[in-house]
């Protein structure tokens, strides 16, 4: 019998909530994990000089045994990146006292989340952009159920993804392109009429490749065992 990725990563992660109680002994909550392994994360990495430093929140969410991840979908009226699936977020104000900042006040903005409702718990390696951008990206967690307030001059969609989903090999593309720096490997991820992919992709491989060490789902793309 053969089970995609989604299907184990469902099997493993209700198995693990289901065992959370051994004996006296309390294991940790997914979300506890997610918190102690990205609390090592947080690092102050310089951007390159040459382009315009910027910060996004990757937000995350529990709810049902299951994480979800939430993004945007630009509207037709923003400067760049129109109709695309994002995170929110956009470039250092010269108000903004750090990137810290600039992720909360553009997820603020953009999505209606009050600053105190977002748990920034890491961040991951900044990304750049064709348009000239250096993103720093943060993982923040917020409250199931939130009432968003989007914007709508910027923001045409919030779009909740269970990881389960993007797990699924069926719903993710892989590309290898001959570049002047040798192959490159890109991913993009489909969700109903969606497609996300370019930084916004790349951002969430990260977050993608963090779960697999931190749920311990390496080599898990496809699990085969005898019906």
């Amino acid at each position: 019998m053969i089970f995609k990725y989604s299907e184990v990563w469902k099997r493993l992660f209700h198995q693990y909530l289901n065992e959370l109680k051994i004996g006296n002994h309390m294991k940790k909550l997914p979300s506890d994990l997610l918190r102690e392994h990205f609390a090592k994360t947080f690092f102050d990495e310089p951007l390159p000089d040459n382009l315009r430093p910027s910060a996004v929140v990757l937000p995350i969410l529990f709810r049902e045994n299951q994480i979800y991840i939430v993004f945007n979908k630009r509207s037709q009226f923003v400067e760049f990146h129109k109709g695309e699936i994002c995170f929110p977020g956009g470039g250092k104000d010269d108000s903004d006292v750090d990137l810290t900042q600039t992720a909360l006040r553009e997820t603020k903005e953009e999505m209606g989340i009050d600053t105190d409702s977002i748990n920034l718990i890491g961040t991951m390696t900044p990304t750049v952009t064709r348009t000239g951008f250096a993103i720093k990206p943060y993982v923040g967690i917020i409250p199931d159920n939130y009432p968003y307030k989007p914007f709508i001059r910027e923001v045409e969609e919030i779009i909740e993804v269970p990881i389960s989903h993007l797990l699924n090999s069926e719903n993710i593309r892989i590309e290898t392109t001959l570049t002047i720096n040798g192959l490159e490997t890109t991913f993009s991820y489909k969700y109903d009429s969606h497609l996300i992919y370019g930084a916004t992709a790349r951002i969430l491989s990260q977050f993608l490749e963090q779960l697999e060490i931190i749920f311990d789902l390496e080599d898990t793309w496809i699990y085969t065992r005898n019906a």
